[in-house]
């Protein structure tokens, strides 16, 4: 809470009183005064004495208890405690009120005049009055904020920022030898794939150990779930299907099929039968002959692919 050296009330805007004093205690009143009013002004205002004297530094908002009533034609800014953070309102001439921000975060907004939507938000890193703007078919939309774990298509080579692609290596920390990632940045993603995935899928250099935190202090490395070349699927256990786990990989893209896995079939055969006995048989007793049929197909594997198309996938840090 800012402190002033005096308490503005109606004590101090009553002085001086009307009866007369001495001009040391005027002079002394005119300082107070002075002092008393620059001290608020420069709870949100520049007073350095440069050419910015009087321009906003930041703007303090006191949380209100409801939206505020204004004037036609008016529009104005204002915070209101929801979920005991202090969020950042508009509320427009027309009465619309629209919340600016989230959990503290600045919610996208978009000029819904233009046939080019556009899109506004905060990048942290950015150097201060610098903007980054982002296009969008429609501005009906809600974007997201990607947590670790999270996994995204793309046509890039190259990971984003703070994202690293999934290409069947490993992550882990600086002095690992991990061939996607070996950084410190990479421990919320090995704690996550630790805890959720198997070792099966996604195994640990020299075997798991008591934890997470401890394999990764280990230098021990984590292998990312393999994806290349692969369809991607939901785990679970889906009606009348297999359960499949976290992060399992399977299939081939050919087969060759055993005879286990042959359709019931038969191979007829057409031969001259004289009395019971083969032709060929021309005399003595009857006798089984085995017979061979001509063979068909090449034994080979078999194409198992489904029509794919193939993007790179990234993961969060």
């Amino acid at each position: 809470m800012t402190s002033f050296t005096e308490t503005w009330n109606g004590a101090y805007e009553g002085l001086p009183s009307d009866t007369v004093e001495a001009a040391a205690q005027g002079a002394s009143r005119i300082r107070s005064l002075k002092l008393a009013v620059r001290e608020r002004v420069a709870v949100c205002h520049s007073i350095a004495g440069d050419a910015h004297v009087g321009k906003l530094i930041v703007a303090r908002l006191r949380p209100q208890g409801s939206d505020p009533t204004l004037e036609a034609g008016d529009g104005g800014f204002y915070v209101k405690v929801v979920s005991s953070v202090a969020e950042l309102f508009y509320r427009d001439d027309a009465g619309t009120v629209q919340q600016l921000t989230r959990a503290g975060r600045l919610l996208p907004f978009a000029d819904a005049t233009s046939p080019t939507k556009r899109v506004k938000f905060d990048v942290s890193g950015v150097t201060a009055g610098q903007e980054r703007e982002l296009k969008v078919p429609d501005y009906n939309i809600t974007l997201g904020n990607w947590s670790t774990g999270d996994v995204k298509l793309t046509f890039k080579t190259a990971a984003d920022t703070g994202w690293v692609l999934m290409n069947d290596g490993s992550i882990g920390s600086a002095a690992s030898g991990a061939t996607t990632r070996a950084n410190g940045d990479t421990v919320a993603l090995y704690m996550l794939l630790w805890d959720n995935v198997i070792n099966t899928w996604a195994p640990v250099s020299g075997g798991r150990g008591a934890n997470a935190a401890a394999d990764f202090a280990a230098n021990k490395t984590l292998t990312l779930p393999k994806t290349l070349g692969r369809a991607l699927a939901t785990s679970g256990a889906g009606s009348g299907l297999t359960s499949r786990a976290l992060g399992q990989n399977l299939g081939a893209e050919t087969h060759v099929l055993t005879i286990a896995e042959m359709p019931s079939h038969n191979h007829s055969y057409t031969g001259a039968v004289f009395d019971g006995v083969a032709a060929a048989d021309t005399a003595g007793a009857n006798t089984a002959q085995a017979q061979t049929t001509g063979n068909q197909g090449g034994g080979g594997a078999h194409n198992n692919m489904q029509p794919s198309s193939f993007f790179n996938v990234m993961i969060k840090l």
